[in-house]
């Protein structure tokens, strides 16, 4: 496929543009307008029913940043209306708090982990893009990535995972991240290796607590993406080992930076 270049605005006309583009095109439209502050776009189709208008409709149905979708006669249009960024957090929080295991396990973690720890990696990515697919079950229980900050002392891990354990029989995987040159627990979880990924949430006296340093635009969007400390080949090398698409089809890969 050549590459095209994208000109960002309320309105995109998809006439010049093959069906095999627009999987990629439209999601990436959506996405900048919405960081723009734009909130109602216009997507021409033209007005027969052939395979870019059916692609098309299809694509922004299943999408979660649309919240509602008109028809255009006149221009053979579709009018999408987006979800404004200041409501990414509150959708994030109801998915976590509608999940009882989710719940449960920020429980355990508050009353049995180390202080002011973390519970983000996959633990969370994987049942927000569960629900963002609209899939009723849980994904697999794969690792707890539990980040805190301490002394760097590999044996305190060990001990922290180990109570976890006894209170609730999951694979938790506690890391210091002082071990690996963080200043602070927070700053350990902005070098995790992709944006959705470098996700937190803990329980606290003040309630729920949600960490998003790259935001929460690709988490929400299906995206995946490296963060900036992360290097092309453990990039790759983490979207094969992952299968990401193949669990949830659909995400778009983004890939990121192409050299060392």
């Amino acid at each position: 496929m050549e590459p095209f270049t994208l000109s960002i605005g309320d309105t995109l006309d998809l006439h010049t543009f093959q069906p095999r583009e627009i999987g990629s095109l439209i999601p990436e439209w959506m996405d900048q307008n919405r960081r723009a502050g734009r909130h109602c776009l216009r997507l021409i189709t033209g007005k027969g029913t052939g395979a870019l208008r059916k692609g098309a409709l299809d694509l922004v149905e299943r999408h979660p940043f649309v919240s509602k979708i008109e028809t255009d006669a006149n221009w053979g249009a579709l009018v999408l209306h987006l979800r404004p960024r200041s409501e990414d957090e509150a959708r994030v929080r109801a998915i976590i708090t509608a999940n009882p295991s989710f719940v449960h396990a920020l429980e355990v973690l508050a009353a049995a982990g180390p202080p002011g720890a973390w519970l983000g990696g996959g633990f969370v990515r994987d049942r927000v893009w569960q629900h963002l697919h609209r899939r009723a079950e849980d994904p697999p229980t794969t690792d707890l990535d539990v980040a805190w900050f301490g002394a760097g002392d590999p044996a305190a891990d060990a001990e922290h995972t180990r109570h976890l354990s006894e209170a609730l029989a999951l694979p938790w995987d506690v890391a210091d991240q002082a071990r690996f040159g963080a200043t602070s627990a927070e700053a350990g979880i902005a070098r995790w290796p992709e944006t959705a990924t470098a996700i937190g949430a803990r329980l606290s006296g003040v309630g729920l607590e949600l960490l998003a340093p790259h935001g929460w635009d690709d988490l929400l969007g299906l995206v995946v993406a490296p963060t900036p400390t992360t290097s092309p080949t453990l990039f790759r090398a983490r979207c094969a080992a992952k299968r990401w698409r193949q669990r949830f089809p659909l995400l778009r890969v983004e890939p990121g930076p192409q050299t060392e």
